[in-house]
């Protein structure tokens, strides 16, 4: 199994920040002079230079700051949001909320250009948005985050591939995102899907298997759950 990515919806306070239009980008002025090299180390490519940015100094560098990385989003650069959103890791100027936003926003700018970026805003977002009221958006957000950093673990280790190393989920549902966040095939384009009718992840102590088929070179695998409704 490779690489895990999955598309995840970005936090409905971006729409708010864009209401006023930005149909002009401008340049803003915490941008550092230096750029740094990010290397692809799966890959091996050739390094890529990412502007670096200092972190804000004021509300209003922040809120400049997180209003640019927005539009960014929405114009679908990612590369040019996520230095950023990495800028803004730490701020004083962020509510509990914002923090939780700011996280989300990196884990969706980080798919597919900085992975440990990516678990990194994942975690980040989980202890965030704990502190936060249990709505269902957070709920789900919580839920798809714990799932893609144990898609993770899962292709990095042996985790979940015998009844001795179960991955632990709080419901079925949080085994069926897991699932759905699992990548395979030789790019990691391909997803799982059940082999069969999926078991049941029962409320006791025996790991259920699930058997998955990747949809790009149909290689099969078994996995197992096991239900923790504490966790």
């Amino acid at each position: 199994m490779r690489k895990n990515h999955a598309r995840f919806a970005l936090p409905g306070v971006v729409v708010v920040a864009l209401a006023t239009g930005c149909a002009t980008i401008a340049p803003v002025t915490v941008l550092a002079d230096t750029t740094v090299a990010v290397v692809d180390t799966d890959s091996l490519a050739v390094p890529e230079l990412r502007v670096a940015v200092r972190r804000p100094q004021s509300p209003q560098e922040a809120g400049a700051v997180f209003e640019l990385a927005a539009a960014y989003i929405t114009e679908q650069r990612p590369q040019d949001a996520l230095p950023l959103l990495l800028a803004m890791r730490g701020s004083d100027y962020l509510t509990d909320r914002g923090h939780a936003n700011l996280y989300w926003m990196i884990a969706v700018s980080a798919d597919g250009l900085d992975e440990a970026a990516r678990l990194d805003a994942f975690a980040g977002f989980v202890v965030a948005s704990s502190l936060l009221p249990a709505d269902f958006e957070q709920l789900d957000r919580r839920r798809q985050a714990r799932a893609a950093l144990l898609a993770w673990r899962v292709s990095h280790s042996h985790l979940g591939t015998s009844p001795d190393t179960p991955i632990v989920v709080p419901t079925a549902r949080d085994a069926d995102v897991v699932v759905a966040s699992l990548a395979c095939g030789a790019d990691g384009d391909g997803r799982y899907v059940e082999r069969r009718l999926p078991a049941v992840v029962r409320d006791d102590d025996d790991a259920a298997p699930r058997r998955l088929r990747c949809t790009e070179n149909g290689d099969e695998v078994t996995l197992w759950f096991q239900l923790d409704a504490e966790r």
